[in-house]
């Protein structure tokens, strides 16, 4: 039996009290001057949005912070106190405490072990992308446009397409999305020691793997409908998020223990622990973010389910799509790979492909359930996963784009137009359009207009187009970006080229120069 989920979202009236031994009080002054809570605080600020909407902040109090860290924190303080021989002691359980609320929050996030570990970094995808690489046209010249004596035109033989290996999709998918790149990546190094460390500290205590069953995404059946699945979907989401923003609350109450203690060096352990815990809550919230809304759009599960279909897919373009059971609520990479000879055809095309329209519908069903104002959080915190369900999709679109193993020039121009598409069917105007709702409307919150998703348009765009070139030319361009795009989607971009291993060499170079130089000690 599944243990007690203690992160279930609670609108009951919370105590927020923490006890401080100082007896001089904390001024606003005192906590603005802090150099290391100004990021907490700019996260509070993020969270809260506009000032009317602060009512709706106690909708994301957690009774495990508020009803369990806070109150034992003020117990602990008082004990510290009162017999000072403890303090050490205290001190300990006090970092242990916040310890268990930080790893189990994380876990919540991320699902699992092993997603957690990728997304951290604590284990490698390379090995995952070599996976991706076998049985492909390493090996061989393909060219990014169609073969000379086949004038152009797709084949109805099966046959044509059978050599054509079904990319790999790796079980650990969504973290891979997720994943920071390199330009991104400056404070990882120090969250995953800081995450790894607390987990070592807490072997033997709790069992962080118990953590995978308090909450389960939505099941998907043929009963299931697009309204149901959102509505099931924004609540999990609503939970993940929660888990996730109350590290401000728990950073804050900690801030103030801290600065309320005397100044005894027994204390220092927990003055540094606390300076950590600041340093990395930012970034801790952000892979957080990803990983939740990753997960609300299926990045992974789905395509599990269907690739015994794209196998078929790739084989025989023209075999009826009806047998996938599963309604196409998602924007999977399968789904991406699955167009086949859409991708091949030497031809325009007037529109985008459905699957783009269907996932968009999704979505806005899915903000239609997360902005209700019965349930609604603070506009901030709307704002913040909707930008990062947006910034989930452009990356699912250009992992999709990146595993499609031939296309024509034409079949490039489709998944532009796909991007722009995507776009389009997400601006505040038409997911307003497809709710059937005024703007002003006081049952549904409009999406802010100011959305700055961690990707964009521009970033896919600019990597569509880069099939374009010679793989030479890619390669300076590579050499360029690197830090901006993950080492597997770069190795597609001239993964055709008949020195397409003399070429990934090179890559692999940019990528292994900019590793040591992260870890160079002075």
């Amino acid at each position: 039996m599944a243990s007690k989920n203690p992160f279930e979202i609670d609108q009951d009236p919370i105590r927020t009290e923490i006890i401080t031994t100082n007896s001089e009080p904390i001024t606003w002054e005192d906590i603005c001057s802090d150099e290391g809570i100004k990021p907490i605080f700019e996260l509070l600020s993020i969270y809260l949005g506009e000032s009317a909407d602060q009512a709706n902040t106690v909708k994301v109090f957690l009774k495990s912070v508020f009803d369990g860290v806070f109150p034992w924190i003020s117990r602990l303080i008082v004990i510290m106190e009162k017999l000072p021989a403890l303090k050490e002691e205290g001190s300990k359980v006090l970092r242990g405490m916040i310890d268990l609320y930080v790893t189990t929050a994380f876990r919540l996030c991320s699902s699992n072990r092993k997603l957690e570990r990728v997304l951290i970094g604590a284990d490698s995808i390379r090995a995952a992308t070599l996976n991706e690489q076998k049985g492909s046209n390493m090996n061989g010249h393909r060219t990014t446009s169609p073969p000379i004596f086949d004038f152009g035109f797709s084949s109805k033989s099966s046959q044509v397409h059978s050599n054509k290996p079904a990319p790999v999709i790796s079980p650990t998918a969504e973290a891979e999305l997720c994943a920071l790149v390199l330009g991104e990546s400056s404070g990882l190094k120090h969250l995953r020691e800081f995450l790894l460390a607390s987990q070592k500290r807490l072997e033997g205590i709790a069992k962080l793997d118990l953590v995978d069953g308090w909450i389960h995404d939505p099941l998907i059946t043929e009963d299931t409908t697009a309204e149901d699945l959102a509505e099931d979907t924004a609540r999990v989401l609503e939970k993940r998020q929660a888990a996730s923003c109350n590290h401000v609350f728990v950073a804050l109450g900690l801030f103030l223990v801290v600065r309320g203690l005397p100044s005894s060096s027994r204390y220092n352990m927990i003055r540094d622990y606390t300076d950590q815990y600041f340093k990395n809550v930012p970034l801790m919230i952000t892979l957080s973010n990803r990983i939740s809304c990753m997960r609300s759009i299926r990045g992974r599960e789905i395509l599990g389910e269907v690739s015994v279909f794209v196998a078929q897919i790739l084989c025989n373009p023209f075999r009826c799509s009806n047998q996938f059971s599963h309604p196409r609520f998602f924007l999977g990479v399968s789904q991406i790979i699955a167009v086949s000879s859409g991708w091949e055809e030497s031809k325009l095309h007037e529109n985008a492909n459905d699957y783009v329209e269907d996932f968009c519908d999704f979505l806005a069903l899915l903000w239609g359930a997360l902005s209700t104002a019965e349930r609604r959080f603070p506009s901030g915190i709307l704002k913040t996963l909707w930008e990062n369900l947006l910034g989930g999709g452009y990356m699912v679109l250009l992992d999709g784009f990146s595993k499609v193993p031939y296309c024509s020039t034409e079949g490039r121009s489709l998944m532009s137009m796909d991007v722009a598409s995507y776009r389009s069917l997400t601006s505040p105007r038409a997911i307003a359009e497809r709710l059937e709702e005024d703007d002003s409307s006081p049952r549904i919150c409009p999406i802010p207009m100011d959305i700055q998703p961690y990707r964009n348009m521009a970033y896919v765009d600019t990597y569509i187009k880069m099939f374009y070139f010679p793989s030479k030319d890619a390669l300076e361009w590579i050499k360029t970006n690197y830090e901006q795009y993950h080492r597997r989607h770069m190795i597609s971009l001239i993964s055709n080229d008949r020195d397409a291993k003399s070429l990934a060499n090179e890559i692999d170079t940019c990528y292994r120069v900019k590793e040591r130089a992260t870890t160079v000690r002075i």
